[in-house]
């Protein structure tokens, strides 16, 4: 089923019209709903945006960037939305894959992967989060990002608040000499919950940087931060299994840091 224009685009997809090729941005208009039925193939020819303002649900769904530049295009982005639900859905190649603006998703289970070529320079993410944002991230798996997930509140005008669990965060040592990488990020004031995930390759395991006027009080607890030796041998000195700085006070517990220096 060719999308060649942004139009109505609620009800229902199913799996006997995929595979769905868009041929155009779309936007879910608020208070409209997509559901998508598991199994589709949703194909993404060209760069262009899935922007969701008011509700898209989808099981076992398969987004492939189908662009002539990989890691050309820019996944979904979710915003105003409390009911969204994404599970079992694999997002391949992208720059950032997620974005969540003012809203609460559930995420579950799903593989976000960058391109090792390109998605890891800067300003490329599995998972961006960013202002009144509050959902809730668990099982997932990114891979290859400059930046696993990101939860930018700098701007300050509210405090995100998600639920991140179970996820692994997985990145390619060997691809990193363009930029310093971060596992999961917290800029500005936030009161995340950051536990029981795995973050693994990245040149900072779990960055917490917060200038702003609100204190950031995030749970960064039970999670496995690790790097290469490799990275710890040819990098002495450099790299952080956790690193705060600013006004900040997080509850820092139980996490087991291997191969950083600090």
């Amino acid at each position: 089923t060719d999308v060649d224009e942004d139009a109505n685009i609620e009800g229902d997809w199913t799996y006997a019209n995929s595979p769905y090729n868009l041929n155009t941005s779309i936007t879910i208009q608020e208070n409209d709903t997509l559901n998508i039925e598991a199994g589709s193939y949703i194909i993404i020819n060209g760069n262009i945006d899935i922007s969701v303002n008011g509700t898209i649900n989808g099981d076992s769904l398969i987004f492939v960037n189908n662009t002539s530049r990989e890691g050309e295009w820019g996944g979904i982005t979710i915003s105003n939305s409390e009911n969204s639900v994404l599970e079992n859905c694999f997002f391949f190649d992208t720059s950032t894959a997620l974005t969540v603006n003012g809203a609460s998703p559930t995420i579950k289970n799903c593989i976000f992967t960058g391109n090792p070529d390109t998605a890891l320079r800067r300003g490329a993410y599995g998972l961006k989060i960013m202002e009144n944002a509050n959902p809730i991230i668990e099982n997932n798996i990114f891979e290859d990002f400059e930046s696993g997930i990101l939860i930018d509140n700098r701007l300050g005008t509210s405090i995100s608040s998600p639920i991140i669990t179970n996820n692994s965060i997985l990145c390619d040592i060997t691809n990193l000499s363009r930029t310093t990488s971060n596992g999961i990020s917290i800029s500005g004031s936030s009161t995340a919950t950051i536990e029981d995930n795995v973050i693994d390759g990245y040149d900072n395991g779990i960055v917490i940087v917060n200038d702003s006027g609100t204190l950031a009080t995030p749970t960064v607890m039970n999670n496995s931060v690790v790097t290469t030796p490799q990275y710890s041998r040819e990098h002495s000195g450099t790299g952080n299994g956790i690193l705060i700085d600013g006004y900040v006070s997080a509850d820092i517990i139980d996490n087991d840091i291997e191969e950083y220096p600090f």
